[in-house]
Order: structure tokens, then sequence, then C-alpha cells
């Protein structure tokens, strides 16, 4: 059967977070990468700070946002999540910032899914601060 009118939302969870001001140079997709793979970096990405509940399972760099699929199977406070979300990393109005897509544990959304809602969230974001659009890269 063919579908008509608007496309019901996606239940995830968006997240901003501030790391910091940007530093004046590209994203480096090689340094970035190896951050992320140290225990220190995983522990940043962890929902308790802990690196082994991390698996980096995907990379990339896209013009100036540089994404990561990540399964954390620590729990969230405040409710159940789905152990797989997506985050970019990106510089915005001169300050370095994380987006995260996360899906509820029920209904759970596709980590593909949820890639798209990222790239929907870094869009507008990028838009709204006056920074070029992500391009592939």
């Amino acid at each position: 059967p063919c579908r008509s009118g608007p496309v019901p939302p996606v239940p995830a969870i968006l997240t901003l977070s501030v790391l910091g001001t940007a530093g004046t140079g590209a994203m480096d997709r090689d340094r970035l990468d190896a951050f992320f793979d140290s225990e220190v970096g995983r522990a940043a990405l962890s929902r308790a700070g802990d690196a082994a509940t991390v698996r980096v399972v995907q990379t990339g760099l896209e013009g100036e946002a540089y994404f990561l699929h990540v399964r954390d199977t620590a729990p969230m406070p405040g409710g159940a999540v789905a152990p797989d979300a997506w985050r970019a990393v990106l510089p915005l109005s001169g300050r370095l910032v994380a987006l995260t897509a996360l899906s509820p544990a029920d209904p759970e959304v596709p980590p593909a899914t949820l890639r798209s809602v990222l790239d929907a969230f870094v869009a507008r974001m990028q838009a709204a601060n006056g920074a070029p659009p992500a391009a592939d890269g």
C-alpha cells in the first residue's frame, strides 16, 4: 500500500554537549580515530565513564563533522536506551560540540535511522550557526 501524508516522527533522543573552544585547524580523522580508539576516548563516549562499556563500530569525516557509530552497554541515568548511538563532533560558532542521536530501548530505532536523524540534527545546527554543511569526504 502507498502511504500519503506526513511521516511519523522518529522517537530518538537528541543531545548537544559543548566540549570546549574549537581550534583553528581542520578536523583530523586519523587523530580523532586514535583518540576514540584509546581507553580515554572510549571512556569519554561511555554513559558511565567506563571504556569497557563502549565499542566504536564505525567512524567517518564528512566536511567539518566527524561521525561515530558507538555501542555503549552502560545504563543511561533517567531512562532505558538502546546500546547503539550515533555521534557527531564538529565546530559551531567557535566551539567544539558533540551532537548525539540515541534510541529509547523500546521501541528501538535502527542505527541507520539514527544516523539519518543525526544528519538532520547536524544540518540544522550548522544552518542555525552559519557553519558550512557537512559534505561527503
